[in-house]
């Protein structure tokens, strides 16, 4: 499943990147983004590690 996802978040950059999905955007990194809020691929793992930085981070983050 973690790997349709983030096949699908390459195809939303290369359609950014060719001037479609206007809504995403894709930064220096490489990180898609809807609008202002980052995308995250559905795996649990990564969400715990998010949201373990997100606590810690001095910047108010939600999810």
């Amino acid at each position: 499943m973690l790997s349709y996802v983030y096949e699908i978040l390459v195809v939303i950059g290369r359609n950014v990147e060719d001037g479609k999905h206007t809504e995403f955007s894709v930064d220096d990194d490489g990180v898609v983004w809807f609008e202002d809020r980052l995308c995250v691929p559905s795996d649990h793992a990564l969400h715990e590690k998010v949201m373990t930085e997100a606590h810690s981070s001095r910047f108010t983050v939600h999810l």
